[in-house]
């Protein structure tokens, strides 16, 4: 296998992974946001009635 094929390798499964990496990432941003949102309605909801 010449260098250029083995470094071409290397290049795109590094993309790969940083694909991967990426899309976990919004993943998890994705789910901290909802449940930050859920938390704040919740609190908004008790605010407005703990009169």
């Amino acid at each position: 296998i010449p260098v250029d094929g083995l470094a071409k390798d290397f290049l795109m499964w590094r993309l790969k992974m940083l694909r991967a990496a990426s899309s976990y990432a919004n993943a998890r941003l994705h789910a901290v946001k909802s449940e930050g949102l859920v938390l704040a309605r919740f609190l908004t909801g008790t605010l407005k009635h703990s009169y």
